[in-house]
């Protein structure tokens, strides 16, 4: 799946509408295709699912509508993944970085300098996402809710974690929380959760461990 729009536009100036056509694009399309796809991946020895999502998950100015989006892509595979695993069925995801007619459309409000903007053309090919996309799509590949990124001749593996945090042993105040801030944003010791459910089974073996009183 790797259809896409991007209109970049301050939020301050976006009407909802486009967050509308961002979502129909992106996440609908690709959920619609997934959905056409998807009986017949489960009966697939090796069903394989390739969504596109986008550094814009982390944030950039004037791309709330596409980061949104991408962000529901993201979600959205993580779900597949574990519905498809019984079946058979992976699904991951590729966060590409490529020189396209978009990027270069959206490049061009920037005023990038010519030495930048050949930099930018030679170091992100789009035709290098290629390799990324054949090996998540080919039956050998044992990856599944994982999202793999290209940029600029490297490649990497996005993470969500989650820090380890405190545990209150009292009623949550705000207070609590401001005295607590170092502790919680501290990333030593994060987890890497497959699921929510992995998030809430390890919550509940900390609570037990720690002898906290369930209010």
């Amino acid at each position: 799946n790797n259809a896409g729009i991007f209109r970049p536009q301050a939020f301050a100036d976006m009407k909802l509408d486009e967050l509308v056509h961002h979502t129909e694009c992106h996440l609908y399309g690709t959920a619609t295709v997934c959905s056409a796809a998807w009986p017949h991946l489960r009966q697939s020895p090796a069903g394989r699912i390739v969504n596109t999502v986008s550094s814009g998950v982390y944030g950039a100015p004037d791309s709330a509508a596409y980061s949104a989006a991408k962000a529901g892509i993201f979600g959205l595979t993580r779900t597949l993944a574990l519905e498809g695993e019984p079946d058979g069925v992976f699904a991951n995801c590729i966060a590409p970085a490529a020189w396209t007619r978009m990027a270069m459309a959206a490049g061009a409000g920037d005023s990038l300098s010519e030495e930048a903007w050949r930099f930018a053309e030679a170091a992100t090919p789009p035709a290098a996402n290629a390799a990324i996309v054949a090996y998540l799509a080919h039956e050998s590949c044992a990856l599944n809710g994982e999202v793999l990124t290209y940029s600029g001749h490297r490649v990497s593996r996005w993470i969500l974690v989650e820090t380890t945090g405190f545990m209150t042993r009292s009623t949550l105040t705000p207070e609590i929380v401001a005295g607590e801030l170092d502790q919680i944003m501290n990333p030593e010791g994060y987890r890497v959760f497959t699921s929510a459910m992995d998030q809430i089974v390890y919550t509940q073996e900390q609570i037990r461990a720690q002898n906290v009183k369930i209010l």
